[in-house]
């Protein structure tokens, strides 16, 4: 049994006393089956002690309904060696990223957990006009947008809608789909690794390790699963969005 799978279930024990033994041993075996994956995904999981030097900056915490006080998903990620991740990027964005005096132009990456469009709508606009910005026509190192299954066609089909050409960039762009549960680099010293959630198809958490052993986890608009405890064990900051927070209709 792998150290993570272990810890687990240490977790699990100390609720024995408030859950059905039964269900406790069901639950473990679906979320230890997730555990040694996540786990072989950083071989060096251990967190370090020390100051975290990951930075997150919230730009939008809101969902698709209007609210004069929060905009929707979008969440700057900097590293301590200077990488830029946006989790998810909503309408307003670029727009928030301009008030909080964040370097959007440098941006290496965006990660979009899901096709919703309070969650994706703000790059097409982005797309549209970053070419035609003295920012973007000087911009030379690639970015690059990841998701799950079907980003490449979704965005394809907007870029091709009316000829607006949103791939024809002056800078290199790259679409990136992402495989569940692999180990993949977000940006340069950004590891990462995704986890499918339920709440649509294309839906994932995303787990970030800087090689500074600085770690986090943001998981959008997402129904109850076990498994992400597992996913989430350890880490520095674990961003959750609730958009309901009770009676909340369906289940995902």
């Amino acid at each position: 049994m792998t150290k993570a799978v272990r810890n687990l279930a240490a977790d699990y024990a100390d609720e024995a006393d408030k859950t059905d033994l039964n269900q406790i041993r069901f639950n473990l075996f679906l979320s230890a089956s997730s555990a040694v994956k996540i786990a072989s995904s950083f071989p060096n999981a251990e967190p370090p002690a020390k100051v975290v030097d990951m930075q997150l900056t919230v730009l939008g915490s809101g969902t698709a309904v209007p609210n004069p006080k929060r905009s929707s998903a979008a969440f700057w990620v900097e590293t301590a060696g200077g990488s830029k991740v946006v989790l998810d990027f909503s309408a307003t964005a670029v727009h928030r990223m301009m008030e909080e005096g964040l370097d959007w132009a440098e941006m290496d990456a965006i990660w979009i957990s899901h096709f919703h469009l309070d969650h994706f709508a703000g790059l097409l606009p982005f797309l549209f006009g970053v070419g035609y910005s003295e920012e973007g026509m000087a911009r030379t190192k690639p970015l690059r947008i990841f998701g799950g299954a079907g980003l490449k066609a979704l965005l394809e089909s907007f870029s091709d809608l009316r000829d607006y050409k949103l791939l024809d960039q002056p800078f290199p762009l790259e679409i990136v789909e992402i495989e569940t549960l692999e180990n993949f680099e977000i940006a340069p010293g950004l590891e990462a690794v995704a986890m499918s959630t339920p709440h649509t198809d294309e839906s994932h958490a995303i787990h970030l390790r800087d090689r500074d052993g600085s770690t986090l986890v943001y998981t959008s608009d997402t129904g109850f699963t076990e498994t992400l405890a597992a996913f989430a064990r350890r880490v520095d900051l674990l961003v959750i969005e609730a958009s309901f927070p009770r009676d909340k209709p369906g289940d995902n």
